[in-house]
């Protein structure tokens, strides 16, 4: 058995749980990218979607109390359509084409319209987060579910749901608590559809051991993060988020993810 791939999930799995407990996000985009590593995208992709589901079923466990529902029935609605839109495309539109493409240390790597459609809208966030430009300005019920309904969408088409999740979330009038409970419950429900409709496309096994270690560890990674929440500061929070968008887009601009 070849022991790098169950340390370097393992690894990451904690680390990536660890940050998103406070972001609402991370841990699946971190992880895709490693699963990559050993398998095709299918796989990676379906692997990274049930450690992020029993991750975040761990995480509503946790936090059930504080979930906001007035928030998550609105959200959810329209997440839960567009997860099932986005992951019906992943599979139907998976050849919409190159955008362009970027060149570094000799290897050229390609981006489509969707990662730079994805991108741009994640720097927007990460602006308008690392300024505080909403610090003082709350989003209006109408843009609720047109959050709802893209964060659902990028969930289903890529796994990329926590993004435009939490730039939504943490300026719509919730508590730290509501707000780390509300998005694991988000998740939790788009992780479902997403996974319903990658089960009917697959033609390979899906390696188990490899989910159930990233599972592990990545609750162990939710255990320590609600140990520390207590201590942490929404606008701490919303600095991560900051920082976690800006990375993201830019490497998807790259086209490095």
């Amino acid at each position: 058995m070849d022991i790098l791939p169950y340390c370097l999930i393992s690894i990451t799995a904690f680390l990536a749980s660890l940050s998103t407990f406070f972001s609402g996000f991370g841990l699946g985009t971190i992880l895709l990218p490693v699963f990559s590593l050993f398998f095709s995208l299918e796989i990676a992709l379906a692997t990274t979607a049930l450690v992020h589901f029993i991750n975040g079923f761990f995480k509503v466990t946790l936090t059930f109390k504080n979930i906001n529902w007035p928030i998550f029935l609105k959200f959810g609605s329209f997440a839960f359509f567009g997860s099932m839109f986005g992951a019906y495309l992943i599979y139907a539109l998976g050849d919409m084409g190159l955008f362009y493409s970027t060149s570094f240390g000799g290897s050229t790597n390609e981006v489509n319209y969707t990662e730079f459609s994805l991108g741009v809208v994640m720097l927007i966030f990460a602006s308008l987060e690392l300024t505080s430009f909403l610090e003082n300005r709350k989003i209006g019920k109408l843009w609720i579910p047109f959050g709802g309904f893209i964060s659902g969408f990028f969930g289903g088409f890529s796994g990329h749901q926590g993004a435009v999740r939490s730039a939504f979330l943490s300026n719509a009038s919730l508590t730290k608590f509501e707000f780390i409970a509300t998005s694991a419950l988000l998740a939790v429900i788009i992780d479902l559809t997403r996974i319903s409709s990658y089960a009917q496309q697959l033609d390979s096994e899906i390696p188990i051991g490899l989910v159930a270690t990233g599972a592990v560890f990545a609750i162990l990674g939710s255990l320590v993060g609600n140990k520390l929440l207590k201590k942490t500061e929404m606008r701490f929070i919303k600095g991560i988020i900051g920082c976690f968008l800006f990375t993201v887009g830019t490497i998807m601009l790259l086209g490095l993810l």
